[in-house]
Parts: structure tokens; C-alpha cells; sequence
């Protein structure tokens, strides 16, 4: 599956990479269960981790206004860009 991004003023297909593809929590988390980052990343996964889109946990808490969970994010490691 490819979700085609806007990015400065162009469109363009999200690279593929998959941190964790088989990973249903992060289809949870990119459809507004942004609450489970916490228990995600305190399970062991990765705060950089990607869903199949190639978007990052961050993004998704950005999209959704959770700021609890962007500034946990950023305490574990995943930075700022990661969101562009």
C-alpha cells in the first residue's frame, strides 16, 4: 500500500521502508490511537520506527495534536525532521 504525500507543492509516493512490518499497533497509532505510543516504544520498539508508508510514529502524533506523545518520542530518541 502507497499513500502519495504533499510535499512543496509537488506529489510524491512514500518510500516503503518498514521498521516493523508486520506490526498491527502502528496501523493503530496512524489511525488515531496515538496513545499507544507509550506502551509501543515501552515494549521495546524503536521511537524511530515507521509504518508501512514510511511515515514515523512523530508524524502521526503531530497529525493528531498529541503533544505528550511527540515530547516522549523526542526524550526517546526520534528527532524533529522526522515529521517532514
Amino acid at each position: 500500500r502507497r499513500r502519495r504525500m504533499h510535499l512543496r507543492g509537488q506529489f510524491t509516493e512514500a518510500a516503503m521502508t518498514l521498521s516493523e512490518p508486520d506490526d498491527p499497533t502502528l496501523s493503530r497509532i496512524a489511525a488515531g490511537r496515538t496513545d499507544l505510543v507509550f506502551d509501543h516504544v515501552g515494549a521495546g520498539h524503536a521511537a524511530t520506527a515507521r509504518d508501512g508508508d514510511g511515515l514515523s510514529l512523530l508524524y502521526w502524533c503531530a497529525r493528531y495534536g498529541d503533544v505528550s506523545a511527540m515530547r516522549f518520542l523526542l526524550a526517546h530518541g526520534e528527532q524533529l525532521d522526522s515529521i517532514a
